[in-house]
């Protein structure tokens, strides 16, 4: 029964309220039963949070995952900006696989968006990865916008989707480089 106190309707006294249901899924890269015996995380919470405990193991540890999280990632990305970026080459993708991953899959995840962006060839070569990290200098840019414009017939709004920008950013991009 509702609280009469947190009803609006005061003539009857009657509230609508709806039932949920809502369930927490809580993650640390700690071991939270050590802390609460450290006194350092609150036991009651501790026990209301540790219902089942799932325990997925680093990436580094599940390397044959590299691979389907890498198409996620570029699909993900290519939802995420409506854009249609190409793919990792088959030698790109077994050094990801190799990579010992400490940031785990968000390091995955953004080094394969900082690739996509900075790439100019549908299908990106380990070329384009420097220790782990793409750097774009302004000619490795202009080439990217060149190589853009040119897939998509010079037309500015699809240059633009394909590489997530906007079409002003496009534009004045296009104009630094004398494009």
């Amino acid at each position: 029964m509702p609280d009469p106190d947190l009803c609006t309707d005061s003539q009857e006294r009657r509230c609508r309220y709806a039932r949920f249901d809502a369930r927490v899924i809580a993650a640390s890269n700690q071991e939270i039963a050590r802390l609460v015996q450290q006194k350092i995380f609150r036991a009651d919470l501790f026990f209301r949070l540790d219902v089942l405990r799932i325990h997925v193991p680093p990436l580094r540890e599940r390397r044959e995952d590299v691979p389907q999280l890498i198409d996620y990632a570029i699909e993900s990305f290519n939802r995420r900006t409506g854009t249609r970026f190409g793919n990792l080459s088959e030698a790109t993708r077994a050094a990801l696989q190799r990579r010992s991953w400490p940031g785990n899959i968000r390091e995955l995840e953004n080094l394969v968006e900082r690739t996509l962006v900075n790439s100019t060839d549908p299908v990106v070569d380990e070329s384009l990865m420097t220790s782990g990290v793409a750097e774009q200098t302004p000619e490795d840019e202009r080439q990217r916008i060149v190589a853009a414009l040119e897939r998509n017939r010079w037309s500015r709004e699809e240059t633009a989707r394909e590489l997530g920008l906007s079409r002003v950013t496009l534009w004045r991009r296009m104009t630094r480089y004398k494009l």
